[in-house]
């Protein structure tokens, strides 16, 4: 059997814990789309926040990387 899920981008913070549980699972396999398009204006957000950032203000993601909680 084949089911596919189409999670909209404005719920995809809530699809990561069901998406890594589904990974998780040794009878199913997940694949996901790879042929994404980032819009041009969220290109740009990003282009003007790392422009706008202050690199004493950065935080080394091997620091942080185990303190989110992905309850």
């Amino acid at each position: 059997m084949k089911l596919t899920l189409n999670i909209p981008d404005n719920s995809s913070s809530k699809a990561i814990p069901l998406i890594a549980y589904l990974k998780s699972l040794d009878f199913l396999t997940v694949e996901e789309d790879e042929n994404l398009s980032i819009p041009e204006w969220h290109q740009q957000i990003v282009r003007d926040r790392i422009k706008n950032s202050n690199s004493e203000e950065l935080l080394d993601w091997e620091t942080v990387k185990d303190t989110f909680k992905l309850d």
